[in-house]
């Protein structure tokens, strides 16, 4: 059995254990630390319905289809028709088909990742696998691998609030400027950029929101036994390549 850890539930780990799992012989353990899958592609459920609390730049599922076709899977599956930020869930549900190849980890902070396919989670415990694939933001990879692995991956930020049914995305200037004030002065200077009031709705905040500057490759062989991957990995950033 060859043991794979893949860290990160969003659309990148999801679908890169979809595919691993039509091959025999893989045992796959996600690790997520937050308590459910889907990153910055999410939705947040309320009594009365629901709304997108992430920070995509998909919003409707035809939007996922032009990038991905084999998506087309997942449609009859869909919790909310057409809304991009149900295929999360869909792709969960359809790797926990096989349940004896895959497991969730969730709320689990990884610390540190070896070259050598070790992974030490945040409270110590060390686990081995015979592959690791990273596909958290890369700031954060860097910091589990203790390395400056590739270079600066720039990112936009966003603040947002959200209520049933409603998300009030703030622009992109106006967030890199108020990210690292409070939750209550952000909430003040968003009344007053929006002209409303803001009470009853949840304020989410996107570190690694929108990649502005990747890294021109599809993915990097960091060692034999660990990959990385995700969105800041494209051949369209052809003047940023991997060393």
């Amino acid at each position: 059995m060859t043991t794979v850890a893949i860290i990160g539930t969003g659309i990148a780990g999801l679908r890169a254990g979809l595919e691993i799992i039509q091959h025999p012989g893989f045992k796959i353990t996600f690790w997520e630390k937050s308590p459910s899958v889907g990153g910055r592609v999410a939705t947040r459920r309320f009594d009365e319905g629901f709304v997108n609390h992430g920070a995509p730049k998909f919003d409707k599922f035809v939007e996922v289809l032009a990038v991905d076709p084999m998506a087309t899977q997942f449609s009859e599956h869909l919790e909310f028709k057409g809304q991009a930020t149900a295929l999360p869930k869909a792709m969960r549900d359809k790797l926990l088909e096989t349940p004896e190849a895959v497991e969730f980890k969730f709320k689990s902070r990884v610390a540190s990742v070896k070259a050598n396919g070790e992974l030490i989670e945040e409270k110590g415990t060390s686990h081995n696998y015979d592959f690791i694939l990273m596909t958290s933001p890369l700031p954060q990879t860097r910091e589990m691998l203790k390395s400056e692995v590739l270079p600066e991956v720039h990112y936009s930020k966003t603040i947002l609030f959200v209520g049933p049914e409603q998300r009030i995305e703030m622009p992109t200037s106006w967030s890199d400027e108020f990210f690292e004030h409070t939750d209550e002065e952000i909430k003040v200077q968003a009344e007053k950029l929006t002209g409303q009031s803001l009470e009853g709705l949840d304020l989410k905040k996107w570190r690694y929101s929108e990649v502005l500057r990747g890294v021109g490759a599809t993915y990097h062989k960091f060692s034999p036994a660990v990959f990385l991957a995700g969105d800041a990995f494209d051949p369209k950033y052809e003047n940023h390549m991997a060393a």
